[in-house]
């Protein structure tokens, strides 16, 4: 591996040193296209590869227990991992663009997704259920939740920051 293709490996990576073992969840077009390697940074190796998706793997995002990853695809889909047994656990279709980003909220039951396709989809991790569908100008392609402003951020390629403001649902009458 390259000092260049070493560094953006890097940037594209999830590192949790909080969260015993210490674990980065390299992504993208470094090694495997379409795997994520979990690696022990305290020992210097790989525990798992996480195969499954058929293009490149995009970005990832750990649940706030540990227990789990999400990753994002070119292939439009998203995975659910298993951290601790390497497996995957399940398959969310829905998106019909490359997947961007991928997000976890606080409660590690809902994740959100930007994609090409132009939405941000707000996913039950358990059912698989897409809970809501933002559509933004242009492609969407990044996203975040603020704690704070108990909102979701997402980034279009237009420039544009949306704003979505979390809510709980409304009791059916």
């Amino acid at each position: 591996m390259t000092q260049d293709s070493r560094a953006y490996a890097q940037s594209r990576s999830c590192y949790y040193p909080e969260r015993p073992p210490k674990i980065s969840l390299p992504c993208g077009f470094s090694g495997g296209h379409h795997t994520l390697k979990l690696w022990d940074l305290e020992r210097g190796h790989e525990l798992h590869t996480l195969t499954g998706h058929t293009d490149i793997v995009y970005a990832v995002a750990v649940t706030p227990d540990g227990q789990r990853a999400v990753s994002a695809s070119y292939d439009s889909t998203l995975k659910v991992w298993d951290l601790g047994s390497g497996r995957g656990l399940r398959t969310l279709t829905g998106h019909t663009g490359l997947v961007f980003a991928v997000a976890v909220m606080p409660d590690g039951q809902h994740a959100v997704s930007a994609s090409s396709d132009r939405t941000l989809k707000v996913w039950n991790l358990e059912s698989e259920e897409v809970l809501a569908t933002f559509t933004c100008d242009s492609q969407a392609s990044c996203c975040a939740f603020s704690e704070t402003l108990k909102s979701i951020l997402v980034g279009d390629a237009g420039g544009r920051l949306h704003v979505l403001r979390l809510e709980a649902p409304k009791p059916k009458d």
